[in-house]
């Protein structure tokens, strides 16, 4: 049992690492670059070319390039804010009480293993 063997905390701190999410936020300008690749923004530069070369049709063509870009930049800042929010709420760490040699210390929650029990409810008074 991980709550009662010292040695058995320690390999397991090594072997998991610590009790942490990483997640990992993509550049405004990659995630730009991977919006501008998706199948509806493909066939409206395709549409914008056939509207300029084979119809002249250069002020709806500009129009409508313009509307596609404000969507890629806008989609991509977006999805860049919310994967900033999505990380800071997944490093959040706390103190918790966990067993170990068979008495509750207060440790950070980062430093929890597999097998570890900890204490829910309110906090012991020491």
């Amino acid at each position: 049992n991980a709550a009662c063997a010292p040695a058995l905390n320690a390999e397991r701190a090594v072997t998991y690492g610590p009790n942490e999410m990483h997640i990992p936020v993509k550049s405004i300008p990659r995630l730009i670059f991977e919006e501008m690749w998706h199948a509806f923004y493909v066939f409206q530069y395709f549409s914008i070319l056939v509207w300029v070369a084979g119809d002249q049709y250069y002020s709806y063509s500009v129009c409508i390039a313009a509307i596609t870009w404000f969507s890629i930049v806008s989609s991509a800042v977006e999805t860049h804010a919310n994967a900033s929010r999505l990380a800071q709420v997944a490093q959040h760490a706390t103190e918790v009480e966990v067993l170990r040699g068979g008495k509750f210390v207060r440790r950070s929650s980062t430093l929890l293993v597999p097998g570890d029990i900890v204490a829910l409810g309110p906090p012991a008074t020491a």
